[in-house]
């Protein structure tokens, strides 16, 4: 019995530990994509302005 439940203890250790850098790298990710869409939105306001004038 003990043994099992060692087991499910580190298995559940694992499982969060996965997820929690599963949900790290996800919020990585996104910053890095909402940087690169602002540096993007930015770019694009500056050549509709250029051409504009």
């Amino acid at each position: 019995m003990p043994d099992t439940l060692n087991y499910m203890i580190i298995g559940y250790l694992v499982a969060v530990l996965i997820l929690g850098g599963l949900a790290a790298y996800i919020v990585v990710r996104q910053r890095q994509l909402k940087a690169e869409d602002t540096e993007l939105t930015a770019m694009v306001e500056e050549s509709s302005s250029t051409n504009k004038s």
